[in-house]
């Protein structure tokens, strides 16, 4: 309750994306501030666009990231049991006792590499899914995804509806349907209809949207702003 009245002093308030804008307005946050919203940024990427698969022979997927339930990483792997003529990799770790639990439950076509370093596990898949069932802030892994040139199957949820164009630099299914495993293998299964090169070009001129050059000038360009409003 202090925190809610304490935001009513502030002028403008900042959030890296729609969703964390809205919740707070909701929340009764910030009623006073005039509210903008200015992405996280990335280092410029150095890949180039993809004309192809990873590998002609399969479609690949890959998750990386935290193993935990939240993640949704779980309906990823149940995916993979309708997509024969492609394989999962997943990267990360979490609780031994709950990665045993996905690595009982995951069909052949999965596999498990443990922490990897993002920028070179991306250069070993053709797409990344995002599959969290929890209101992602953001979703920084995707802008890494872009920054390589890689396309991503995520979740209609949170702050990832900010940055995912769908059909154009992804696709996005719902983790809200009472099919949520059917809906993102529908995705997957979509995704890999479309045209990777152009999906690749569009994800990496997308990544240049988060450059750290562009988000700084966005920031200065509001304090600026502010300032001269405080000024006047």
């Amino acid at each position: 309750m202090q925190k809610r009245r304490s935001s009513s002093l502030v002028s403008h308030f900042i959030g890296i994306s729609k969703y964390v804008v809205d919740v707070h307005s909701r929340n009764g946050y910030f009623q006073n501030a005039t509210k903008e919203v200015i992405h996280n940024s990335i280092s410029m990427p150095a890949a180039e666009a993809r004309t192809r698969h990873v590998r002609r022979d399969c479609v690949t997927f890959g998750y990386i990231g935290r193993l935990d339930p939240s993640k949704g990483v779980e309906l990823a792997i149940q995916a993979m049991q309708t997509h024969s003529n492609a394989r999962l990799i997943v990267a990360g770790s979490g609780e031994e006792e709950y990665v045993a639990t996905l690595k009982q439950a995951a069909p052949s076509n999965v596999s498990f590499v443990g922490r990897q370093v993002p920028a070179e596990f991306l250069q070993q898949i053709d797409f990344l899914v995002v599959p969290s069932l929890w209101n992602e802030p953001l979703g920084r892994v995707i802008l890494e995804s872009y920054s390589q040139a890689v396309p991503v199957v995520a979740a209609r949820i949170g702050g990832i509806v900010d940055i995912v164009n769908d059909g154009v630099t992804g696709t996005l299914f719902s983790t809200l349907s009472t099919g949520p495993t059917n809906s993102i293998a529908a995705a997957m299964y979509a995704i890999s209809q479309l045209d990777y090169a152009t999906l690749s070009k569009n994800s990496l001129l997308k990544s240049h949207e988060f450059s750290t050059d562009l988000i700084s000038c966005a920031y200065l360009r509001s304090f600026e702003r502010l300032s001269n409003t405080l000024q006047t």
